[in-house]
């Protein structure tokens, strides 16, 4: 049986018709209830997830297949900081919203490049064009169509200049990441009432950020090096001794120690618990990676990390992602390589790389399916993979704008 089944949920001339045809949807994000599109006009188109008629492809005790997305309403974006620098109110990284817009005018409103629902879905952090980053309250069922949503906090100079390239919640909603091409990191932490963000420097283009099930540590991908990150003190070691060039991505999950051979050995010396990370490097190895927090008080002890295993999967013949052409007798694929890595459902991740898209069983690390990307004459998803949500065992895939998205 085939570990995955494809199913359009918005086409693109059904997306024109509801934004119009100047709109470009740049990213997206999912949650249980809902699906939502960042434009290029600023604005958040919200969609509801419906359930196909039908049985399931996976069998009578699986979900209801994916339905057709639902339009709901359409968010205008609230109004972005000046060009001028005199007019914007003071120097603090994190403003409350009165303080952000007192003095503002509002202007055109600049792309959205990241978005990213928190784990109760009641707010939802928006990364612009121009570096600024807002959080705002998400309640699609309330706000008026057309209306702008009330901002919670916006962080104006931590990525100005830069392009945001993720944003990642914590398990229980109280911290952000951000990160951008410029390897700077973002951590805003929401806290009775208060926010406070601290930017840390990398020194390299960031390209994914996961927290650990704990929220005490996440790993900071870049284009150079996995980081583990204390989050409590900001300390970010590396992971691996060897760094390579290229995207790395990486993704904490609770089977990723079973996907070290038998034998491997723990490192922890038992004062802090033990938690397990997936990390790509360039190319086609994964890393099994044990983290932990030594001594100190409380969470505030040293990040530790152990390499467990490298891995190098069996790469199987690929299979056709929507709008690849028909393979040419005798022509060879792209070559295989891992990117950033999405849980998926209880025992995969989900690998999304400019050349290709698979998805990994985590335990011992094996490719159940791929489907090479960017082949000659190819469309939508098949031509490349603009943004990637993972909820639960399902992934929503959107194209970029110029191949259809």
């Amino acid at each position: 049986m085939r570990s995955t089944v494809w199913r359009e949920v918005a086409e693109s001339p059904n997306l024109t018709g509801i934004a119009g045809p100047r709109v470009r949807f740049q990213c997206l994000d999912a949650n249980h209830k809902h699906v939502v599109l960042g434009a290029n006009t600023g604005s958040l188109y919200v969609f509801a997830r419906t359930r196909a008629d039908g049985p399931s492809p996976f069998g009578p005790d699986a979900d209801a297949p994916e339905g057709p997305l639902r339009f709901m309403t359409v968010v205008s974006p609230p109004r972005q900081p000046s060009d001028d620098a005199a007019k914007d109110d003071p120097a603090d990284d994190a403003r409350t919203p009165q303080s952000a817009f007192a003095s503002r005018s509002r202007g055109v409103s600049p792309a959205i490049r990241r978005i990213k629902l928190s784990p109760r879905g009641d707010r939802c952090a928006i990364a612009y064009a121009t570096g600024v980053l807002n959080v705002v309250e998400f309640r699609p069922g309330v706000e008026r169509r057309g209306g702008s949503p009330k901002v919670i906090v916006q962080i104006p100079k931590a990525h100005v200049t830069a392009d945001v390239t993720w944003l990642e919640w914590s398990p229980d909603g109280t911290r952000l990441l951000s990160g951008d091409d410029k390897g700077r990191v973002g951590v805003t932490e929401f806290s009775k009432g208060a926010v406070v963000a601290n930017t840390l420097a990398l020194g390299s283009p960031v390209a994914q950020a996961s927290f650990s099930a704990s929220g005490l540590m996440a790993a900071l991908c870049t284009n150079e090096a996995v980081d583990l990150l204390s989050v409590p003190t900001g300390v970010h070691p590396k992971v691996g001794s060897k760094p390579r060039e290229g995207p790395y991505g990486g993704c904490f999950h609770v089977l990723a120690r079973d996907a070290a051979p038998d034998g491997a050995t723990p490192r922890n010396s038992g004062e802090g618990e033990s938690e397990w990370m997936l990390a790509a490097r360039p190319g086609r190895r994964l890393w099994v990676a044990e983290a932990w927090l030594e001594g100190g008080e409380g969470a505030r002890g040293e990040p530790r990390s152990a390499v467990a295993a490298t891995l190098k999967p069996d790469v199987p013949k690929g299979s056709r992602a929507p709008g690849a052409p028909e393979p040419r007798p005798g022509a060879k694929s792209r070559k295989w390589e891992f990117g950033r890595l999405h849980p998926l459902g209880p025992t995969c991740v989900l690998s999304v790389a400019e050349r290709a898209l698979a998805v990994v069983e985590v335990c011992g690390g094996s490719l159940l399916e791929w489907c090479p990307l960017g082949e000659p004459g190819s469309v939508g998803i098949a031509a490349g993979v603009a943004s990637a949500a993972a909820v639960d065992a399902r992934a929503f895939l959107l194209a970029a704008p110029e191949h259809g998205g």
